[in-house]
């Protein structure tokens, strides 16, 4: 299984306008996903991967610090031969309180 991350324009403007530490810490998240894949990302106690409610639902939240959070949703897609794990990163924004 392949495992491939993208980050929509909301996303990609977002973390441009978070600290430093923030972006590193998604660069690792990304790496994470696309090489050890989702499942094994979600053990990593740091993120808090939490499924969200409500409007949001069907979609999911990690943890960059104790404000930054990055929204993301999950499909699967096969292209016969190989199947693909698809993170769309829709949007990374200070949470309010």
């Amino acid at each position: 299984m392949r495992n491939i991350v993208y980050l929509s324009k909301k996303a990609e403007k977002g973390l441009r306008q978070a600290p430093p530490q923030v972006q590193q810490k998604a660069a690792f998240w990304k790496k994470l996903v696309e090489t050890q894949g989702l499942r094994q990302a979600k053990w990593v106690k740091g993120f808090h991967d939490e499924i969200l409610k409500g409007d949001r639902k069907g979609q999911h939240s990690i943890r960059l610090n104790i404000q930054w959070r990055a929204i993301y949703e999950t499909r699967i897609e096969s292209d016969g031969n190989e199947t693909i794990e698809l993170v769309d990163v829709i949007e990374v924004t200070p949470h309010k309180y």
